[in-house]
Formats: C-alpha cells, sequence, structure tokens
C-alpha cells in the first residue's frame, strides 16, 4: 500500500465525497478540483482518469481497513474494546452518502473496481474478525455456546453491510452511530442479564 500526500488525500476526499453525494456518473473531475481547492491539471497530473479517480476514491474505504489491519497485529497488548473502538474510528471516517446507491452505479459502470472493492473490503473485515476472535480468546472472553462460523457470519454481515442497507441511509447516523450500536451488539448482546 502506498502512502499518500496531503493533495492526493484532498482529491480522493472530495472525490469520495462528490460521488456518495451525487453519483459517480454525474460528478465531473472540475467538480472534484473544485471541492479539493486544486485545479484540474493538478487532479490530472495524479489520476490519469476518471476511472482512476474512481478507482483510488473507493479503494481509499478497503486501503483504511488494511492499515487498521496492521496496526491490530503490531498492538500486542491490545484489548477487545480498544480494538474495536479503533474499527469504530476507521469507519467513523467515511463519509456519509447514498452508499447502497452508489455501490450499484459503480458495478455497473466500473465493474472491475466494484469486485476489487468488495474483494478487498471482504478480505480486511475478515483479517480483523480473525485478530479479535483470537484476541477475545485469548482473553478469556468468548462465551463457550456460541458457534465461531455463526459469529463471523453476524460480524461480516454487520460490518461490511450494514452501511449499504438502505432504511439506514434515510436516517441522520453517521456510519459511527451505526457501527456503535453494532459493536454494543457484539460485546453485550441485545437482551438484559
Amino acid at each position: 500500500m502506498t502512502t499518500l500526500d496531503e493533495t492526493q488525500r484532498r482529491i480522493l476526499a472530495a472525490a469520495l465525497d462528490l460521488f456518495l453525494a451525487q453519483g459517480l456518473k454525474k460528478t465531473t473531475v472540475d467538480e472534484v478540483a473544485a471541492q479539493a481547492g486544486l485545479t484540474r491539471i493538478t487532479v490530472y497530473r495524479y489520476f490519469a482518469d476518471k476511472g482512476e479517480l474512481v478507482r483510488a476514491a473507493f479503494l481509499d474505504i478497503p486501503a483504511r481497513l488494511e492499515t487498521l489491519r496492521t496496526g491490530l497485529l503490531a498492538a500486542s497488548s491490545a484489548n477487545i474494546e480498544t480494538s474495536l473502538s479503533r474499527l469504530l474510528t476507521v469507519i467513523g471516517t467515511l463519509p456519509k452518502g447514498e452508499f447502497p446507491h452508489r455501490l450499484e452505479e459503480l458495478n455497473r459502470l466500473y465493474p472491475a473496481i466494484a469486485a476489487e472493492f468488495h474483494d478487498r473490503r471482504v478480505t480486511a473485515i475478515s483479517a480483523i474478525f480473525d485478530h479479535l476472535f483470537a484476541l477475545a480468546e485469548s482473553q478469556g472472553r468468548l462465551r463457550t455456546d456460541l458457534n465461531r462460523d455463526v459469529i463471523r457470519a453476524y460480524f461480516m454481515v454487520a460490518v461490511v453491510n450494514v452501511l449499504e442497507y438502505p432504511a439506514l441511509n434515510t436516517t441522520n447516523l453517521t456510519a459511527a452511530d451505526i457501527f456503535a450500536t453494532v459493536q454494543a451488539i457484539f460485546l453485550h448482546g441485545i437482551l438484559k442479564e
């Protein structure tokens, strides 16, 4: 994974904000440049065409998860709450927008990018789950009556698909708000003891 300079970061943030807010097809490179406070020429110095910009903007999401995974693996003394909070922080950095509709549009207009986005996101979240599960297991925090495969399926659906659930896009909840509830359910269940 490459480290982005400040100009690239600004371009990608502006592009992702606009793509999620108004759509991939409607967003122009000129609009991305204006929102980033740059010229169109500067954007083209970093990204050869709109397709490359779309790819970089959307793949920045799994790149954030991959960076988190690397950080979690390096932090051997972390506890499950701290690790989940770090995941919450990363998810909280995602811009609000019409995520389900934009992923459909991405799949329709750029199917190879959509497939790469999906594969990298699922791979990163799966690795994060494996780390969290092993961490909870080493800390003696796991209930013995739960099946690991069911827990994995719940976690994957919750983390991968919760932002794609259309009904949640009609609320004023941020990605961080949504995942905070997912985190509470993961840690404590939904029923009082």
